[in-house]
């Protein structure tokens, strides 16, 4: 049932982020802000159609780390766009130690999730991973992946000190709206990130997948 609970929790969630994303881009389609927080969302979406997609019974290997890079993919999509939202919320004025965390998940993103994870997908790997659900090894394996999630759970918590910074340093009337929905929908979202990140290290992704 724990393995099949992840599966049941992403079918709910997307047709709830594509009526979110479509809501949006039809209230104000012209401005960028707009399309920033339509790409957290439709990164949310790839996100849990690649975990959708890993439960598809007689799944191969092969298929299943394809699936894997491309929800990972999704993840990043979402990642930038909440980057490219606080640089746009702030008019880009932003302290140095902000733009260093920019730099920081751009260059990990670069680095780890479209230079080294794609190496797993070449003919002569996947190496072979401890048992998952599903028996699909993970496109990080452990130990050695061990280093991408926690550099990935380090991304999770640059964005929300990010957000929360923004939340009170942005111009009226953007900061009251930050303040009183939008920090706190973020942190959501990055808590749980941060417990997936945490339960991936341990081994047992398929808890982490709950928040």
């Amino acid at each position: 049932m724990i393995e099949r609970a992840p599966f049941i929790l992403s079918l709910l969630n997307m047709p709830l982020l594509i009526g979110m994303t479509f809501f949006v881009l039809a209230r104000r389609p012209r401005q960028l802000v707009t399309w920033g927080f339509a790409g957290v969302m439709a990164g949310l979406i790839v996100f849990y159609l690649g975990d959708l997609s890993l439960y598809q019974p007689g799944l191969s290997v092969k298929a299943g780390l394809v699936w894997q890079f491309i929800g990972n993919s999704g993840a990043n999509l979402t990642i930038l766009s909440a980057v490219i939202l606080n640089v746009l919320l702030r008019e880009r004025r932003l302290a140095r130690w902000e733009w260093a965390a920019i730099a920081y998940i751009i260059a990990r993103m670069i680095m780890v999730d479209f230079i080294w994870l794609p190496g797993y997908l070449r003919a002569d790997l996947p190496r072979e991973c401890a048992p998952v659900p599903q028996g699909l090894p993970r496109l990080v394996c452990m130990p050695e992946g061990r280093l991408a999630v926690a550099s990935g759970a380090a991304t999770a918590a640059l964005i929300g000190i990010l957000f929360i910074s923004t939340a009170l340093k942005a111009p009226e009337p953007r900061r009251h709206i930050l303040r009183r929905y939008i920090v706190w929908i973020v942190l959501l979202i990055v808590g749980g990130s941060l417990m997936l990140h945490t339960f991936s290290l341990i081994g047992r992704p398929e808890i982490g997948v709950f928040p």
